[in-house]
């Protein structure tokens, strides 16, 4: 993978295909494939490589994670849950059942949108309650936020962000949702304050390219623009380290 790390991504993709077509490929082999395809914006390659991966080796945490990851991509993680089941089932371990679990929520996020994509809300509704009881950590929880955002129930959704940061108040995710859920309930003046205070308090580019569109939102260019050549700045000044 040192070809990743250098971002020689290409190059990096055709010394694996090269590895699987000539010789016996080992689980981490279709693992890095996985990884370098999908960095590469292939992401049906990577869902065939995380399968292989996890076909050789099913006690491969890292060919879990892999497929995990190319599962939120393509939004097909439903797909994916019979190979990662029976995976889990052969070498049952607690990261291999806290990896199912995380499988399993992002399968329930992905049928809410889908649902709701659909015109179907209770469908929606139930999908995402369904991932909220799978979810006990910040990370989890803030996706959870981000699927109600995604069908437009913004209580909920600020419920879950208010929750989040009760844990970590510096959860950066976290802090932008309650401000979209904030927005979206029509409050976009306390989520311009709330978010301007978190800027100014952590300084994450993140949370100032979140304000500049809610001032966008509210006609208030001027700030906007201030707001974006801050956020340039930052950014500037982080690459200078």
């Amino acid at each position: 993978m040192a070809l990743r790390r250098e971002g020689k991504l290409a190059e990096a993709e055709r010394l694996l295909v090269e590895t699987i077509v000539n010789e016996r490929p080992t689980a981490d082999v279709y693992s890095a494939a996985s990884v370098v395809t999908l960095e590469r914006g292939n992401v049906l390659a990577a869902v065939r490589a995380s399968k292989a991966a996890l076909l050789l080796d099913p006690g491969s945490e890292w060919a879990r994670r892999v497929m995990i990851g190319a599962g939120r991509a393509c939004n097909c993680t439903a797909t994916l849950l019979p190979t990662l089941e029976a995976a889990v089932a052969s070498f049952p371990s607690a990261s291999a059942t806290t990896d199912i679990e995380e499988a399993r929520l992002d399968a329930a996020i992905q049928a809410a949108a889908e649902s709701y994509r659909a015109g179907k809300g209770n469908e929606a509704v139930a999908a995402l309650k369904r991932a909220q009881a799978l979810a006990h950590d910040p990370e989890p929880l803030a996706r959870v936020g981000g699927g109600w955002l995604a069908i437009d129930h913004g209580r909920e959704a600020q419920v879950v962000f208010e929750t989040v940061l009760s844990i970590n108040p510096d959860d950066v995710v976290a802090l932008i949702g309650r401000a979209g859920a904030m927005a979206r309930l029509g409050h976009l003046a306390g989520a311009e304050r709330a978010l301007s205070r978190d800027f100014e308090r952590l300084g994450d580019g993140r949370l100032g390219l979140a304000l500049a569109r809610i001032q966008r939102e509210r006609g208030k260019y001027p700030s906007a623009a201030r707001t974006l050549a801050r956020h340039t700045y930052l950014l500037d000044l982080t690459a200078g380290k």
